[in-house]
C-alpha cells in the first residue's frame, strides 16, 4: 500500500504460513490489512468509516480464528473484533 502517511502502527502475525499486516493509513483515519494471497498481497480496510482507527494495532489468534484490536481515537476507547 503506498501514500503518505500509510504504515504507521504496524503489527505482523502468521497464520497458517500466511503473513497478514495490520496497519494504520493516516490519509483516511482507517485500520487496513494486507495478507499474503499467493504471490501477491490482498488489501482490506478492516474498520475505520466509523471514525479514526487503527492506532496501535494487534493481531491474535485464538481458537482457529483472527482478531484485530486497536485504539479508536474518535471514541477515546479500544476497538476489538473477530476478522473472520
Amino acid at each position: 500500500d503506498d501514500g503518505e502517511y500509510v504504515g504507521a502502527d504496524s503489527e505482523l502475525l502468521i497464520t497458517g504460513g500466511n503473513p497478514r499486516i495490520a496497519y494504520f493509513d493516516g490519509h483516511n483515519n482507517d485500520m487496513k490489512l494486507a495478507t499474503r494471497v499467493g504471490e501477491g498481497w490482498s488489501l482490506e480496510t478492516k474498520a475505520g468509516s466509523e471514525g479514526a482507527l487503527g492506532f496501535f494495532n494487534n493481531l491474535i489468534e485464538a481458537g482457529g480464528r483472527v482478531y484485530a484490536g486497536c485504539y479508536d481515537y474518535t471514541a477515546r476507547t479500544v476497538w476489538f473484533s473477530a476478522l473472520n
